[in-house]
Parts: structure tokens; C-alpha cells; sequence
């Protein structure tokens, strides 16, 4: 398991066991995804450090910014791969 993927976990774990901000739970975990990906495209690889500044910027957003990402995800998902 890379440290991209235990960070998520990590990261979803300490989410979903402390309410997090309200959001549906597919949101807040596109949420977690995305942001721990972009870290880890940037060349962060320290596993805490993924997992506590998505747990920041989660518990920092907004709604409307937490379903945007999550209405990103599920559209790029639902894409055709060429």
C-alpha cells in the first residue's frame, strides 16, 4: 500500500469516527481523495502529513466547495476513457 492510499485511510478513518462537517460520506471521501492526490502528485510522501492537512482542509471547507469536488469526481469517473 502506498502512502498516498494509508494516509486516505488514515485520513477517513478519523472523518467518518468524528462526524466531520456533515457531508454525505461519498462527498467526503472524494473530498479526502482528491486533496491527498494532489499532495502526493506534489511529492509529498509523508503519511501523516497527507492525512492531517486533508483532515484540515476538510474540516476548512464549505459545502458547496466539498460537493464541487465530489460532483468533479463523479463526472470524470462517469467518462469514456479514449
Amino acid at each position: 500500500m502506498d502512502a498516498a492510499a494509508r494516509a486516505y485511510d488514515i485520513a477517513w478513518h478519523f472523518v467518518s469516527t468524528t462526524g466531520g462537517c456533515g457531508e454525505d460520506d461519498l462527498v467526503a471521501q472524494a473530498f479526502l481523495a482528491v486533496h491527498i492526490q494532489g499532495q502526493h502528485e506534489r511529492g509529498e510522501r509523508r503519511i501523516l502529513a497527507l492525512a492531517n492537512r486533508a483532515i484540515a482542509a476538510y474540516a476548512n471547507c464549505t459545502r458547496a466547495e466539498a460537493s464541487r469536488v465530489a460532483r468533479a469526481v463523479a463526472v470524470s469517473q462517469a467518462s469514456p476513457r479514449r
